[in-house]
């Protein structure tokens, strides 16, 4: 079975807003699952900065979010 991606469509998709979008997805419906990703995004919002655009993230920050640890 292959994965499938859901686009975003809009002009200016910020992090808080692609958050939101996953954490909505037919792929959060069990609320174990949602329960265990939570924690990270959250924390992943709070590290890149939730107002920032999504397409403004750059390899660059990505070694930022190796520092996530649960709270």
């Amino acid at each position: 079975m292959a994965a499938s991606v859901t686009a975003i469509r809009g002009d200016a998709i910020t992090v808080t807003t692609a958050a939101d979008a996953f954490l909505s997805s037919s792929r959060m419906a069990n609320p174990n699952t949602r329960r265990a990703y939570v924690g990270a995004i959250d924390r992943t919002v709070e590290i890149l900065g939730g107002c920032r655009l999504l397409a403004d993230i750059a390899g660059d920050d990505l070694p930022l979010l190796a520092v996530i640890k649960p709270r």
